[in-house]
């Protein structure tokens, strides 16, 4: 009889021992799934995010014409977005992810200055890396191309990746080279004109005059050019000449009568005809 009794004391203490464990397991496993749902729930949020993070990129950068490049330095293989294969006029399966796609349509005479240039930031990084060189496009044009761009390196500073941008500015650089011949052009009819001209900066420092106005004013050429509008106007303070000249800027510009300031000291009655041109930081042909 007391061998019974200590038997089902045993069991019982067994079976405690075992509901207790599976009332351990069984709260574990509520816990476990808890914890378990809250990560699922936080991984897609972020995956989530993640997905319209790429989304806005592809968005911003497709709208801006932007082109994006990632250049792994250990595989010599490059990641070229849909837009940098769209702006010279491929599809996005048509060019591979090599370097010599890039390198091979850089144009000759700006290839080893552009690889130098690479080669240097790569060896000694500095910051807001900018170049500019022309591109070949599909239609067998060369496009000017502004890009930009930065380096990932490892915890000893070994360089691993430079990814950057690619932006196309043949319309401004055309734009450019336009107003250059105009501004050549300009400078022809000026030396040869018995009016007085100048050249300023949208600041007002006298570039250039022509001999004309020199007579005019008493002063050589030479030291016109280390002059401002503001040492030669008569009728208008400094303050005043400026204020006129921001204007000149925004509304492209004027027309108007003024006295000018000889070397003798003698004011003579002039009348300004004054054009903008918005090059190298601003002209003012006056």
């Amino acid at each position: 009889h007391q061998k019974a009794q200590q038997t089902y004391a045993y069991w019982r203490i067994a079976l405690y021992s075992v509901t207790g464990l599976i009332l351990l397991i069984f709260f574990w496993s509520l816990t476990l799934r808890k914890t378990l749902a809250q990560k699922t729930r936080d991984l897609r949020e972020a995956n989530q995010q993640l997905q319209d993070n790429v989304l806005r990129l592809q968005v911003t950068t497709e709208a801006g014409k932007v082109g994006l490049w990632d250049w792994d330095l250990l595989t010599n293989q490059v990641f070229y977005s849909a837009e940098w294969k769209r702006q010279i006029g491929y599809q996005d399966h048509e060019i591979a992810n090599h370097f010599m796609e890039w390198q091979s349509r850089v144009h000759p005479d700006d290839l080893d200055r552009t690889l130098r240039t690479i080669q240097a930031f790569i060896e000694k990084p500095w910051p807001n890396y900018t170049q500019e060189f022309r591109f070949s496009h599909r239609d067998g044009s060369y496009r000017w191309i502004l890009t930009h761009a930065a380096l990932i390196q490892d915890a000893q500073g070994k360089v691993l990746r430079m990814l950057g941008s690619h932006i196309d500015i043949t319309e401004s650089k055309q734009a450019e080279e336009a107003l250059r011949r105009s501004e050549e052009q300009y400078r022809a009819v000026i030396e040869t004109s018995p009016d007085g001209f100048w050249i300023t900066d949208a600041q007002g420092h006298l570039l250039e005059a022509n001999e004309a106005y020199a007579r005019l004013s008493g002063y050589s050429r030479d030291e016109l050019r280390t002059m401002t509008a503001s040492d030669l106007e008569a009728s208008e303070n400094p303050a005043e000449v400026a204020a006129h000249i921001k204007t000149i800027c925004e509304q492209g510009n004027d027309l108007f009568q003024s006295q000018h300031r000889a070397k003798s000291s003698r004011a003579w009655q002039a009348e300004i005809s004054t054009t903008y041109w918005p090059i190298k930081d601003g002209r003012l042909f006056v």
